[in-house]
């Protein structure tokens, strides 16, 4: 059975020859559209995302994620979703001793709403903690967002 997409036209999925085939009728002869065959599988996917909210007032350096194995940072993003409205506010994502590793302070505006996002392409060795230093700035009241992490397996 076909499906019908307009008045007297008809798609058909028919085999030719052991490939699948697309097949167009509308009133004369059969035509054939498109020819699909079958691409190499590709590797299994390890790609994990991890989101973690954070505010102005967490303690700092916020834990935001204990690695239970190695991995590869592929990209590290901070999205400030309501403005630090210090002075000086400012923010890194790394770890103890690289408090900049993932995302230095210089790539990132916590007073404004946005998304700062890097390809650190880092790699971390299993038990290592990510942490995101916070400075909330003088007289701060408000600033909140979110940290995504993609990793991958090593």
């Amino acid at each position: 059975m076909g499906v019908v997409i307009e008045p007297r036209v008809t798609v058909y999925q028919v085999e030719v020859l052991g490939q699948p085939v697309t097949v167009v009728e509308s009133g004369g002869p059969a035509t054939i559209i498109e020819t699909l065959q079958q691409g190499p599988s590709g590797a299994a996917g390890d790609a994990e995302i991890r989101t973690i909210p954070f505010a102005y007032n967490n303690v700092t350096p916020f834990p935001v994620l204990q690695l239970p194995y190695a991995v590869l940072v592929r990209s590290a993003a901070i999205h400030i979703r309501t403005a630090f409205n210090g002075a000086g506010a400012a923010l890194e994502l790394g770890i103890a001793g690289q408090p900049g590793l993932l995302i230095p302070a210089n790539r990132n505006l916590p007073n404004r709403i946005n998304q700062y996002r890097t390809n650190p392409d880092a790699e971390l060795a299993p038990n290592t903690q990510i942490l995101l230093t916070i400075t909330p700035g003088g007289g701060a009241t408000q600033g909140q967002g979110v940290i995504t992490l993609e990793l991958s397996k090593l």
